[in-house]
């Protein structure tokens, strides 16, 4: 499959990636709460696959409360800015309660629009990519987070990598990946 093999070109989903999308293990959730993760990747990649071709969703999950909402993007980005809907789910959830769960139909991980959505809600303690292969990448922040520490991280990764307008996802990721412990969030890959 040569589609698999290019980390920057379009993979439609199959049935076959829905039915065994990897199951993430967070460290810090019970077994029933990765097996909702893992309910709610499933989902998202049947959702992406039948409703909106293969392209980016996003389901904003409350850990606490098991409430989500979804909203539909392109094939390379999702936003939520413009969805009234999903920022009033926002707004109302308490700190450290929501996970970010969206498809890269690129099967690439973490862009840096991600990390820094990641890092900007307060509201956010997880961040996945699930990709349209049903590989997981995933960022989550511990009990032990420090969010200036984590920042200052963040930063030293851009400035390593080229500045602020960079454009280098993947190998973002990975070198965020690194460090971030010290800040107290986990990177994952399944």
């Amino acid at each position: 499959m040569e589609l698999a093999k290019k980390r920057d070109s379009f993979v439609p989903i199959t049935d076959v990636a829905v039915e065994k999308a990897a199951r993430a293990e967070i460290p810090e959730f019970t077994d029933k709460m990765n097996d909702e993760l893992h309910r709610h990747h499933r989902e998202l990649l049947r959702a992406a696959q039948t409703k909106n071709n293969s392209k980016e969703v996003l389901r904003i999950w409350n850990i606490h409360t098991g409430g989500y909402i979804d909203t539909f993007g392109s094939a390379t980005k999702v936003t939520v800015d413009d969805n009234v809907k999903i920022r009033a789910f926002i707004f109302k959830s308490k700190p450290l309660s929501l996970a970010f769960l969206h498809n890269h139909p690129s099967t690439s991980s973490f862009s840096l629009a991600d990390i820094d959505t990641f890092l900007r809600y307060n509201k956010i303690c997880l961040m996945t990519v699930i990709t349209n292969q049903g590989e997981v990448y995933y960022f989550y922040k511990t009990a032990q987070y420090k969010p200036l520490l984590t920042l200052s991280l963040y930063n030293h990764v851009v400035k390593k990598l080229g500045g602020a307008g960079v454009e280098v996802g993947d190998e973002f990721a990975k070198e965020f990946a690194k460090i971030s412990r010290k800040g107290g969030v986990i990177y994952g890959r399944r």
